[in-house]
C-alpha cells in the first residue's frame, strides 16, 4: 500500500475556494436532531450542516438545516444516495427538493 501525505491549505484558501463542489456539508438525520428540530416522522432525508460562503449551493439558495428529500426526483435516505445523484455523470442540471419550515421548496444547479 502506498500512502501520500500532503499539509491541508490554511483555512483561508479554504473559504475562499468559489470553485468547490458542492459547497455543502451534510450529515445523516439523527433522532436528536429529529427532535431538535420538531421533523414530523414522514420526513426522511439528509440535512444541509454548513454551506461554504460563496459556493453554488449558497447562491442557489440553500441554508443550514435544509432537508434534502430527493435529488433529481430520487429520494434520498443517506449521505452515500446524496453523493451517488451528484456524481451522476449523465446530469448537468440538478433539481433538489427540500423541505424547510414545514414547506417543500425545489431548488436547482447547474454544474
Amino acid at each position: 500500500i502506498h500512502v501520500r501525505l500532503d499539509a491541508r491549505d490554511d483555512e483561508a484558501s479554504i473559504r475562499e475556494n468559489n470553485d468547490l463542489w458542492p459547497g455543502l456539508f451534510v450529515q445523516k438525520i439523527t433522532d436528536d436532531i429529529r427532535k431538535k428540530m420538531e421533523l414530523p416522522g414522514n420526513i426522511s432525508g439528509i440535512i444541509v450542516g454548513g454551506i461554504v460562503q460563496g459556493s453554488y449551493p449558497q447562491t442557489a439558495g440553500f441554508r443550514q438545516g435544509d432537508i434534502i428529500t430527493k435529488i433529481n426526483n430520487n429520494k434520498i435516505d443517506s449521505i452515500l444516495d446524496f453523493y451517488r445523484e451528484l456524481n451522476n455523470t449523465g446530469k448537468e442540471e440538478i433539481t433538489f427538493r427540500i423541505y424547510r419550515n414545514g414547506r417543500e421548496i425545489l431548488l436547482g444547479l447547474v454544474k
